[in-house]
């Protein structure tokens, strides 16, 4: 994908929406017709260091990989845009004015030596041409890690408690008074069983966790969890609709065979590290990958057929693990973990190099977020446009969409912080 010279984009006046780690978007004050309904995303010039990929090869990845796997309509429809470096100066000192409040700045800083963005269809908004009679309603929610993690190279003590807790309930992702984690269980959601779904979507909500928020209309809390739960059963609903979509994505995060700790033993063995050179190579020859409709389901019985490295899946294999820790059993840990890293350490470059493609797609994949946007219409512009699904309830018709965000590629640049993190995480219990 090449970028094209902007005929518009910097002739617009753009204000401070939203940011990431990655990303700053910017939304239109709307001076322009044609801005409508866009939003601007620009690199953020603290992970210029993270960043091995030029915007077009990154977006050409997203498309020709996960857009093969998952299907090109659930992804966001993008046109890769040449700016000024003039322009994103402007962007960049628009940060500072009074609209943006402290805890946003300074850590975010626009790149302006990047000088492509990305015009993205805004989620939040409908066709001008419809009829607005029932509220539009945007959600946002982060899969994040929905699985326990299946690989053996998880080091004591570490390991005691990573194969017991989920990620996503400790402490540093939702307010220390919350319950979540006697109450949170990220497989309910993967089961498409309507009661276990809503529990699950209930204690992310109660908790105000930031994994499932209102993103329109804009409201504040606690109206927007009221929201947000009187429409649960619409959502619920959702989620069971697309449960092949949500398996794929499931089954992408099952990629992982390494975790933090085999990845850093896998770069060890080919010598790269801290050769920024080389992993910039090695990343390259990774996200050059496409992939076809029917690669997900053989790169996942080729990493099954390693079975020094991982635990299966299955119940059995399951409850050991579990049972060790819960035992407190760190003798059968250690003798897990040491038979796989002997293992891990006695194959080749080239299917090291395979583990650690499949381990950053799936990072990529546990970091993503799925916008939901529905509403109850009889417009015939919805039932005629193939970016909307219809969803029958009761008596009424609701048209949704749903879409998955932030699938640019990860740099094993950050496989350091990314440990460090874990340690945080599970050390601190």
């Amino acid at each position: 994908m090449t970028s094209i010279v902007s005929s518009w984009v910097d002739k617009e006046d753009w204000k401070f929406f939203r940011c990431g780690r990655r990303h700053i978007l910017f939304e239109p004050v709307g001076k322009l017709s044609c801005s409508r309904g866009k939003l601007l995303r620009v690199r953020n010039k603290n992970t210029r260091q993270f960043s091995t990929l030029s915007v077009e090869e990154e977006q050409r990845f997203v498309r020709e990989f996960f857009g093969a796997i998952l299907g090109l309509s659930y992804l966001p429809q993008t046109k890769v845009v040449s700016v000024s470096a003039e322009f994103l100066h402007k962007l960049s000192q628009s940060l500072y004015s009074s609209q943006v409040t402290h805890h946003h700045l300074p850590e975010r800083e626009v790149d302006d030596s990047c000088t492509a963005v990305i015009v993205v269809d805004d989620l939040r908004k409908i066709s001008s041409s419809a009829s607005v009679t029932e509220q539009l309603f945007c959600i946002e929610w982060k899969p994040k890690y929905v699985l326990l993690p299946r690989s053996r190279l998880i080091p004591l003590p570490i390991s005691k408690y990573k194969y017991r807790y989920y990620r996503c309930n400790l402490k540093q992702n939702v307010p220390e008074e919350s319950n979540l984690k006697s109450c949170y269980h990220p497989p309910d959601i993967f089961s498409f069983e309507t009661d276990r779904v809503r529990t699950a979507f209930v204690s992310l909500l109660r908790c105000r966790s930031k994994y499932l928020q209102l993103l329109h209309p804009i409201e504040t809390e606690p109206l927007a969890s009221s929201i947000l739960e009187t429409n649960l059963d619409i959502l619920v609903e959702i989620i069971r609709k697309e449960a092949c979509l949500l398996m794929s994505l499931r089954k992408i995060q099952q990629l992982d065979i390494l975790d933090y700790y085999g990845a850093k033993l896998a770069l060890e063995k080919l010598h790269i590290l801290n050769e920024c050179t080389d992993l910039e190579k090695l990343e390259r020859r990774v996200y050059e990958k496409t992939a076809s409709s029917g690669w997900l389901e053989e790169e996942l019985e080729y990493l099954n057929g390693h079975g020094d490295i991982i635990f299966h899946s299955d119940e059995e294999e399951e409850q050991t693990k579990m049972q060790w820790c819960l035992d407190k059993d760190s003798s059968k840990l250690e003798e897990s973990f040491h038979r796989a890293r002997s293992y891990l350490l006695s194959l080749s470059s080239a299917e090291l190099e395979r583990f650690l493609g499949d381990f950053l797609y799936s990072t990529i994949m546990k970091d993503c977020s799925i916008i939901i946007t529905f509403k109850a219409s009889e417009d015939s512009d919805f039932s005629s446009s193939d970016k909307w699904k219809t969803l029958s309830m009761g008596q009424r018709t609701y048209y949704y969409s749903i879409s998955i965000i932030d699938l640019e590629p990860k740099s094993l640049k950050k496989l350091n912080t990314w440990l460090e993190n874990d340690e945080f995480l599970f050390l601190s219990l």
